[in-house]
């Protein structure tokens, strides 16, 4: 039973690095369409206020040469946010980190039901790992993909906050 519980404690450590580097991964994302949305609103209101008064004849061809340069960059910030999806992989990273969550908390209760359970329930304990195994697979083919240094910070901060007995 203690390989059980061994391989328990290897899926909890795994569900746990990758959740946290999903929630990392969610923050990255979150600033970037921040970094890119607000600049793209002021930019794009500066257009819109700009065009009124360009609008009448005898303007200065500065203005509107600068009217212009505004507009494009307020198109182009507006492409490269849809084009990106900064808010969207945000989403769907957090909530792959909750999944992760979901696992090892799976894993915890796995833990207290079979830490200590006599060798005539390692079947029903090989069961309930197997489904554990099964569901981190899915998540691992159905979630995003993490970046390797977004991976290996999470990995080096769970572990410094959760060391290996």
């Amino acid at each position: 039973m203690d390989d059980i519980i061994a391989t328990s404690k290897k899926y909890w450590r795994s569900a746990g690095r990758t959740g946290l580097a999903h929630y990392r991964a969610a923050e990255i994302f979150a600033k970037r369409h921040r970094r890119i949305g607000i600049p793209s609103v002021i930019v794009s209101t500066v257009v819109a206020t700009s065009v009124f008064s360009t609008l009448s004849e005898g303007v200065d061809v500065r203005l509107r040469i600068g009217t212009g340069v505004i507009a494009l960059l307020a198109a182009i910030l507006a492409a490269l946010q849809a084009f990106l999806a900064f808010g969207e992989r945000a989403e769907k990273h957090r909530a792959a980190g909750a999944r992760y969550g979901k696992v090892r908390r799976d894993i915890d209760i796995f833990d207290l039901k079979f830490g200590s359970a006599a060798e005539a329930s390692r079947d029903d304990a090989l069961k309930r790992l197997q489904t554990i195994g099964d569901e981190l697979g899915t998540l691992a083919t159905d979630n995003p993909t993490l970046a390797d240094a977004i991976y290996a910070k999470a990995k080096e901060d769970f572990d410094s906050r959760h060391p290996e007995e």
